[in-house]
C-alpha cells in the first residue's frame, strides 16, 4: 500500500465515524428532548399563571396589610369656610402651630 491508499482509508473511516456518530447524537438528543417542547409549554403557562397571580395578590394583600382611614372627613382648600380646617392641618403636620402666618394671609382676602 502506498502512502496515498493509506490517507483514502483513513479519510473514508473517518468520514463512516462522523456519520456514525451524528446519527447517533441525533437519536440521543431524540430520546433525551423528545417531550421537551411539552415541557416548556407546561413551564411557560405555570410562569404566567405565576405571575397574574403575583399581580393581582400583591397589591391586594399591600392594601389589606396598610392602616385604614379612620376618619372620612376631606379638606377641601376651595370651599369657603373650611379655611381654618386647612390651617390646622399643616400647623399639625409642620408640628409648628405657634407661628400661624398662614391665617394672617388667608384673613387677607
Amino acid at each position: 500500500m502506498e502512502e496515498k491508499e493509506i490517507l483514502q482509508l483513513i479519510e473514508a473511516e473517518q468520514a463512516r465515524r462522523r456519520t456514525a456518530d451524528a446519527g447517533h447524537v441525533r437519536r440521543l438528543s431524540r430520546e433525551v428532548g423528545g417531550d421537551m417542547r411539552a415541557w416548556c409549554a407546561a413551564r411557560r403557562h405555570a410562569m404566567r399563571a405565576a405571575a397574574m397571580a403575583l399581580l393581582v395578590l400583591l397589591p391586594a394583600g399591600w392594601y389589606m396589610l396598610l392602616p385604614q382611614r379612620t376618619d372620612d372627613r376631606q379638606v377641601l382648600c376651595n370651599v369657603r369656610g373650611d379655611e381654618a380646617l386647612v390651617v390646622n392641618r399643616v400647623c399639625s403636620v409642620v408640628g409648628n402651630c405657634a407661628e400661624r402666618q398662614v391665617v394672617n394671609i388667608l384673613n387677607m382676602r
